[in-house]
């Protein structure tokens, strides 16, 4: 079975920093943890038979719960709880029904477990940004993976596979294990209840659900998933923070939009007055001829860590998108032809790539991660120039023309010098004999290539400064 796009999709979503394993003296299961920028509280999704008896029965046992490579118990008290009901009757009642494991292929069979972000051992978490996807956007073939603790093991075991319907009616989602036979595969699930699923939708991915039964009508390899709606209105009802909706938000409208041009001014603040003028009567222009709304449909977001979130609607990546418009605009007075010819040569691609590498502004990181992702050889094939966007502007190497591109690939497969060692033990295919000997790229920094536009007083002068910038790079 082919299973690297599962592992890309958990990679992506950095499932292994959302997965928790929750074991109190009722049981063990699974559970999907989140938290927010600037929040004092860290959120663990899982499913009610298998918390909710300790709280019914105020258990005095600790909870234990495992976290990457920490475990710690805790004190119930420690925990607050959030269930779909507010009686605590109703609680009891709950548990008491859940013992009949045929019960629990319900949709509100769901809790949320609240702790202090200071009292949870999970060292310097940060924030975990996820986005969540409504349960009316799934669709049939959709794939998702999860990780899980199975049978009360201590190491996460992978569930992946696809979503085969949402259904209204009894509010859960249907979805097939790939990875998991047939025979047996009841007691093979047993555990991964309150595994969370990420899935990959347009490109991103986004939290689906929370694993929570076997189909019992359907044993082929099937189960049943709690979608993410009624467990992100019930917990903003009570003020807890929940993940912002996948697409909530539309694209800015235009280039032009006022958060937009403070992200195109951070770069024009030192330039020259005439050359920043010139620049911004460009940008008018495109913003005339294209908008944020109209390229959506037809928008590759490629995948080079740190994504900054949901990047449809990401007002940092768009400022940085209009660049190789810009390019386009200057060189050809066309912004749908963003490409270069040198004088002795085959025409080149300009793509626009959105990203600090391995969460660092640093070049070579950069093109590390887009590597090892099968961003270059795969979904950008060569002979590009690409043009780099990062929040943090680094300093120095903001360029690498196409020879020194090369080496870093060369050094990055070597794995000989210390700091490229992490790509090259991750490495997704063979960078010295496979696609990417065959494969040029040069890639520049827009702060590096506005720097080397200032100056330029008329779009003539600008447009022989810009071929001579693209000949540098590919020189």
């Amino acid at each position: 079975m082919d299973d690297v796009i599962y592992r890309k999709l958990a990679e992506k979503g950095k499932l292994k920093q959302h997965t928790v394993r929750i074991e109190t003296e009722y049981g063990c299961g699974t559970g999907f943890l989140y938290t927010m920028k600037g929040s004092t509280y860290v959120y663990i999704i899982t499913v009610c038979h298998v918390v909710l008896k300790a709280f019914v029965k105020k258990s005095r046992k600790p909870v234990q719960i495992d976290y990457l490579s920490n475990s710690k118990e805790y004190e119930l008290s420690q925990f607050e709880l959030c269930t779909l009901y507010e009686d605590e009757k109703e609680l009891e009642k709950l548990c008491g029904r859940l013992e009949d494991e045929d019960e629990r292929a319900s949709h509100d069979d769901i809790a949320v477990l609240r702790i202090k972000k200071k009292e949870i051992s999970c060292g310097d978490m940060g924030a975990l940004p996820v986005y969540r996807l409504s349960e009316e956007k799934i669709k049939r073939g959709i794939n998702f993976t999860g990780y899980g603790f199975p049978n009360e093991k201590k190491n996460y075991e992978e569930i992946f596979g696809d979503c085969l319907r949402w259904e209204a009616e009894n509010r859960l989602i249907t979805c097939k294990a790939r990875n998991i036979e047939t025979i047996g595969f009841t007691e093979r699930l047993r555990g991964f209840s309150g595994t969370g699923l990420v899935a990959e939708y347009e490109g991103s991915s986004v939290f689906a659900g929370i694993l929570v039964a076997c189909d019992i009508n359907e044993m082929y390899q099937q189960f049943l998933a709690i979608g993410s709606t009624e467990i992100s209105e019930r917990l903003k009802s009570i003020g807890w923070e929940t993940m912002e909706e996948y697409d909530e938000e539309e694209p800015p409208a235009g280039f032009c939009d006022e958060e937009l041009l403070e992200c195109h001014n951070t770069y024009l603040k030192s330039m020259d007055t005439d050359t920043k003028r010139l620049i911004c009567k460009i940008i008018r222009q495109i913003a005339r001829e294209s908008s944020p709304e109209q390229m959506l449909a037809k928008e590759e977001f490629y995948d080079i860590p740190v994504c900054d979130g949901n990047r449809k609607n990401c007002n940092y990546y768009w400022s940085g998108r209009i660049w190789p418009m810009f390019i386009g605009k200057v060189l050809h007075d066309d912004i749908c032809n963003v490409c270069y010819q040198p004088d002795m040569g085959e025409k080149l691609k300009v793509v626009y790539v959105c990203s600090e590498g391995n969460g660092e502004a640093e070049l070579a990181s950069v093109v590390g991660a887009a590597a090892n992702g099968r961003v270059l050889g795969e979904q950008i094939p060569g002979n590009s120039i690409l043009i780099w966007q990062s929040r943090e502007i680094p300093r120095v190497k903001r360029s690498f023309p196409r020879r020194k591109f090369k080496k870093i690939i060369n050094d990055i497969a070597d794995g000989e010098m210390e700091k490229y060692k992490e790509f090259s033990s991750n490495a997704a295919y063979d960078l010295l004999e496979g696609e990417m000997k065959e494969r040029d790229y040069g890639i520049i920094h827009i702060q590096e290539l506005l720097d080397k536009l200032d100056d330029c007083q008329t779009e003539e002068e600008m447009k022989d400064k810009l071929e001579e910038i693209l000949d540098d790079i590919w020189g």
